[in-house]
């Protein structure tokens, strides 16, 4: 296929969804039976081992006991931080390093003292699974990123938290800084569809924009994943979830729902033009799950004109029978006298957005709300957890005399 080999992918995109896979206000019960939802505390008093920064939260897991100078970038590294990976990179699977400065600070007031250096991701990993209690798979099983912490102050105090293990039945709380400023607040709080009574229990839960704020709540499970009962919001990715001064994972999303993984796997197949007839096999295949949402939002995704064009264009660009789903499609291309490979550029994009915008919908659809009873992390019990601390001890016995940036990307993406 020649230049189809080539990357066209654009900024808008992938930007970053921090709704892509979606929180939930959680609600609990009473004794006597009726519901609630507890809301969260501000946090007064800075925590200099919770960073913020402007698309999510990240914590600080190793304090370097002497910072040292990174020479051509004329900062000092002070220590190594842990977010989740779909807030500091890019791509269909949040394996590209963004491009510029993420700043980040204690608070929104101090962002620009410090700056968080994207590592390493794990979401390329596609091999690792993550099954919930509820059965379905998480849709991104390696959202972890571990960064590099720089600032021009060496004297920058910040502390570390210590990694831990929990059990269930254990109460557990959520630091992080919520945004309150939703476009779909029923994908939050989904349980009475009705937009204005999510956006006021977004705003009774979390009180306001960013603001550190601590989330309580219980882990009702820790098998593959990790799964709390403490509500969440877009800006709470990569919060630290914490038991007795302990990290036991890193804040993701919501409950994994039907078709969320399957979305994410022919994201991964048209990003790498391979396996493309397979991935709308898949979509096609998903249809069959249409029945747990309240709008059939896998079939209106197949009917969608971008996606249609796009797949349509492949399968006349490789020479291969244009599917029976397509054929209307076809003859609209051809009648039209529409340059192919043209079409096939110009809706990439704009087809890989629709099928992100679904992922993030499901929460809102979804229509056994009685199953939204828990927000996931990734354990650290993952073997990603290991890796990341064999990495840490590796490079802190590096000699970082005369260091530069690209030595560092180098260690960590050899």
């Amino acid at each position: 296929m020649g230049d189809l080999s080539l990357s066209l992918w654009g900024s808008n995109t992938y930007k970053i969804l921090e709704n892509l896979i979606g929180y939930l206000i959680i609600r609990k019960k009473e004794q006597s039976g009726i519901l609630f939802e507890e809301p969260t505390i501000i946090v007064k008093e800075e925590k200099n081992f919770i960073l913020y920064f402007d698309r999510g939260t990240a914590f600080v897991i190793e304090k370097f006991s002497q910072p040292f100078e990174i020479i051509n970038k004329n900062s000092y590294a002070i220590g190594f931080a842990l977010t989740a990976a779909h807030t500091c990179f890019l791509g269909p699977m949040y394996t590209e390093t963004i491009p510029g400065k993420i700043l980040c600070g204690f608070n929104k007031n101090t962002m620009k003292t410090m700056e968080l250096w994207p590592l390493k991701s794990w979401c390329e990993d596609l091999n690792s699974e993550l099954r919930a209690s509820n059965g379905n798979f998480y849709c991104l099983p390696g959202d972890v990123a571990l960064c590099l912490i720089v600032s021009k102050n060496m004297h920058i105090d910040i502390s570390e938290i210590p990694i831990g293990r929990c059990d269930i039945g254990t109460e557990c709380s959520v630091f992080g800084f919520p945004s309150i400023k939703i476009s779909n607040p029923q994908t939050i709080y989904p349980y009475l569809m009705n937009e204005k009574d999510a956006e006021d229990k977004i705003k009774y839960v979390f009180h306001k924009n960013r603001v550190l704020v601590e989330s309580k709540g219980i882990v009702l499970c820790n098998e593959d994943l990790l799964e709390v009962s403490c509500s969440g919001i877009f800006g709470m990715s990569g919060s630290p979830v914490i038991v007795n001064g302990y990290f036991v994972g890193i804040f993701i999303g919501g409950p994994p729902l039907p078709g969320q993984r399957e979305l994410l796997i022919i994201c991964s197949m048209l990003k790498r033009k391979k396996n493309i007839q397979k991935a709308w096999d898949i979509l096609l295949s998903i249809q069959r799950l249409n029945c747990f949402y309240s709008t059939p939002i896998y079939e209106n995704l197949i009917n969608d004109d971008k996606v249609q064009s796009y797949f349509t264009c492949f399968f006349i660009l490789n020479k291969l029978d244009v599917p029976n789903e397509l054929s209307n499609r076809d003859k609209l291309l051809k009648k039209m006298g529409k340059d192919i490979l043209r079409v096939f550029y110009k809706t990439e994009e704009t087809c890989l957005g629709e099928i992100y915008n679904c992922i993030s919908e499901c929460l809102g659809y979804f229509i056994n709300v009685e199953e939204l009873n828990f927000n996931s992390a990734i354990s650290t019990k993952s073997y990603i957890f290991s890796d990341i601390y064999r990495l840490i001890q590796e490079f802190i016995k590096l000699d970082k005399q005369g260091i530069i940036s690209s030595s560092i990307d180098n260690f960590f993406n050899p």
